[in-house]
């Protein structure tokens, strides 16, 4: 089990990676969507059963009313 440092460490590297490659000025470098959607970071949560649908469907969400 990771304790909270270590999983605050690992959550900054990957959120700092995927912000590197996805801001690359020159496209050669610059790795495409479909590459950074399978970024550890983007997957990290993939075997949770979460269906964030109903969040934003909901009435009461508190994106509803942008």
């Amino acid at each position: 089990m990771l304790e909270f440092f270590d999983l605050r460490r690992l959550l900054i590297l990957y959120l700092g990676s995927i912000v590197y490659f996805s801001v690359q000025k020159d496209p050669k470098v610059r790795q495409s969507a479909l590459k950074l959607l399978e970024h550890p970071f983007v997957n990290m949560y993939d075997d949770l059963d979460v269906d964030l649908s109903s969040y934003f469907t909901d009435v009461g969400s508190p994106l509803a009313s942008l």
